[in-house]
């Protein structure tokens, strides 16, 4: 067994891996909840009950400007493993390399949990829609497709950019048309 395995053992949350964040926070104990909201070093939670701390935290875990410093302080290991558990509904131990999973555990990004007899890791699906929007962000952010800059012959050739139109579905998959939405 590895230390992961171990970790994941000592730390798991009873209940399965697909259940939702409220469901995971409600079953963890508070003093967990509260090593949470400390890891993120949030301000005003010490006073809050076991329900606002779950709420602050679901909170916190959906605010994708955080999670984005969070990924870019990670080594490319764990940034892989993070991007593979996005995918998946669980990972076992065994099928995730290096480390760096142990820091995604202590700020709430990804739980150990139940499938069946063994611990499996899992990320609630609000991190999930997180991380699809940064993403999708990421994609933006990079240079359009630029076919031939200059061609051969010397002469400029105009860039071609898409645009996307006022009544086309907004990129961001928000479901609202792009003028309703990113458009404004």
């Amino acid at each position: 067994m590895n230390n992961l395995n171990e970790l994941m053992a000592s730390r798991k949350i009873n209940c399965n891996y697909d259940e939702q964040l409220d469901v995971i926070l409600n079953t963890m104990k508070k003093v967990d909840l509260k090593k949470i909201t400390d890891s993120h070093s949030l301000k005003g939670c010490s006073s809050l009950n076991k329900t606002g701390l779950s709420e602050r935290i679901a909170e916190v875990l959906s605010d994708s400007t955080r999670l984005d410093e969070v990924l870019k302080g990670l080594d490319e290991t764990t940034k892989y493993n993070f991007a593979k558990l996005a995918k998946e509904a669980y990972l076992k131990g065994d099928s995730i390399k290096g480390s760096g999973m142990e820091q995604l555990m202590d700020l709430g990004y990804v739980y150990p949990t139940m499938n069946q007899d063994e611990v499996v890791l899992m990320m609630p699906e609000v991190v999930k829609e997180t991380y699809g929007k940064i993403m999708i962000q990421e994609e933006f952010q990079k240079d359009p497709v630029i076919e031939n800059k200059e061609p051969k012959s010397g002469k400029r050739v105009p860039i071609k950019v898409v645009k996307i139109g006022r009544n086309e579905s907004c990129p961001c998959q928000s479901g609202k048309k792009y003028k309703k939405c990113c458009g404004r």
